[in-house]
């Protein structure tokens, strides 16, 4: 498993959970709302407008990454801390701060720009806003933004069960 990801939408009254998990060579896909089971797609059977729609939430998992996101929110310059929360089970301090989405476009590496930077072109030089849970070996427990794409708040929520674990 290359990675996982849980999504919960909330949209036009009505809610959507999916969720994915990618490998070398498949990509798992389950929506309930559509189907009970689970869907595997050999990524290299993908093309034409499955492969486009796959590819941009394959492209979404990938972007999750928390390193990923702490090179942009590492660029903030008024970042404070806003308190402490255990988080399961760790004792954490919250960071609350912002960051301009062109800023944090110019903060990545240049193959993690390839990854986000579509993504944050599309926020042009609005604010993004965030907390973030860091524990006493320095690892995120949780992060939340806050952004406005094309005219609608977007509130993203990760929450790191497990560092360092297998998965199951």
């Amino acid at each position: 498993v290359l990675m996982s990801e849980d999504t919960h939408i909330v949209a036009q009254g009505g809610t959507t959970d999916i969720k994915m998990i990618l490998t070398d060579t498949d990509v798992y896909f389950s929506e309930p709302g559509l189907s009970a089971t689970w869907t595997k797609l050999k990524r290299s059977s993908l093309s034409g407008p499955a492969a486009a729609s796959f590819g941009k939430l394959i492209q979404t998992m990938q972007s999750s990454d928390p390193a990923n996101q702490l090179q942009m929110l590492a660029a903030a310059k008024d970042v404070h801390e806003a308190g402490t929360q255990t988080i399961d089970g760790a004792q954490t301090t919250e960071y609350d701060g912002s960051i301009r989405a062109s800023d944090a476009l110019k903060a990545l590496s240049p193959s993690v720009r390839a990854i986000l930077g579509p993504q944050l072109q599309t926020l042009g030089d609005s604010v993004i806003s965030f907390r973030e849970w860091i524990d006493g070996q320095h690892h995120v427990r949780r992060v939340i933004e806050n952004e406005t794409v094309k005219g609608n708040n977007l509130t993203t929520t990760m929450n790191i069960t497990g560092i360092n674990q297998p998965v199951k």
